[in-house]
């Protein structure tokens, strides 16, 4: 999952922001026996997208309250964040993905959450979301995509999927998030053919 601070700084800019439409992404797959579909974020998503947030139990309530904005700026019309949402058959969110272009930059993007029900993690519904996202952001011509995460142990299992899906540590701020909270940038070159190296942090 992603943490809170990319967020949060593309919110105090996001009147700069480019206003590309979204993608219109729906895939359907098979992933272990469990059917998920892509599709559009919509209004009836909002408390099953909450209720996802909050059974992470990951997250503060004051990173819930930031998350669940961005779905209400979404659902206004704001196209500043993209969402894709993941669904089972009875079209019921199992997980969602916000992304976003980052303010002042040539083809650096943000994956600000990324959050999947506890019932359907290690069904690949993370990797479906992120693989959908990597290629909207190269149709975009993106060229770098940056998460935010944190080092606390709880993390652990989302550190080693950012690391599965690709992405390396570019930069540990320490004591970012708390005196034992330091944040960790994982980043991850599409266009350039570009490969980043970096110290795995379990």
């Amino acid at each position: 999952m992603a943490r809170l601070g990319s967020a949060a700084r593309a919110d105090q800019t996001s009147s700069m922001a480019k206003k590309d439409s979204p993608a219109t992404v729906v895939s359907d797959v098979v992933s272990r026996r469990v059917e998920v579909r892509l599709r559009r974020l919509q209004n009836k998503d909002r408390a099953k997208i909450q209720e996802i947030l909050e059974e992470a139990r990951n997250f503060t309530s004051e990173e819930i309250e930031v998350a669940m904005s961005l779905v209400a700026e979404m659902i206004r019309g704001d196209t500043t964040y993209r969402f894709l949402v993941a669904v089972n058959r009875d079209d019921i969110p199992v997980g969602y993905i916000c992304y976003g272009p980052t303010p002042m930059t040539a083809g650096t993007w943000d994956i600000y959450w990324i959050a999947v029900s506890k019932r359907f993690q290690r069904r690949h519904v993370g990797s479906l979301l992120i693989r959908e996202v990597e290629k909207d952001i190269t149709d975009h011509r993106g060229r770098l995509i940056l998460i935010d995460t944190s080092s606390k142990p709880s993390y652990r299992s989302t550190r080693a999927f950012y690391y599965k899906t690709g992405y390396r540590v570019s930069a540990r701020i320490r004591g970012f998030y708390s005196d034992s909270d330091d944040r960790l940038i994982f980043c991850k070159y599409m266009l350039t053919g570009r490969r980043l190296g970096g110290r795995v942090i379990r």
